[in-house]
């Protein structure tokens, strides 16, 4: 007992050497999965912001030719009407 007390017990330290490899494993793990969450969150938003950059792109472009349209359409009746 006397042994476990004092730290140097062989079999108090085999348990208490892997306990603290798993431990370091454990946080190295924590902290990877955090960065690739963190990347992941990036890449999320860039993606959400793209998709807004080309719907608004593609809604000019759709007002312009509206735009086109309509003018063709109001030349066309005043030329023909008057």
């Amino acid at each position: 007992m006397e042994e476990v007390r004092s730290g140097k017990a062989k079999e108090y330290l085999g348990p208490l050497e892997k306990l603290s490899e798993n431990m370091s494993k454990r946080s190295e793990v924590t902290v990877k999965l955090r960065d690739f969450r963190l990347v992941n969150m990036k890449n999320k938003y860039e993606a959400e912001e793209l998709a807004a950059r080309q719907n608004h792109q593609v809604f000019i472009v759709f007002y312009a030719v509206l735009i086109t349209l309509f003018h063709c359409v109001c030349f066309a009746f005043f030329y023909l009407y008057g």
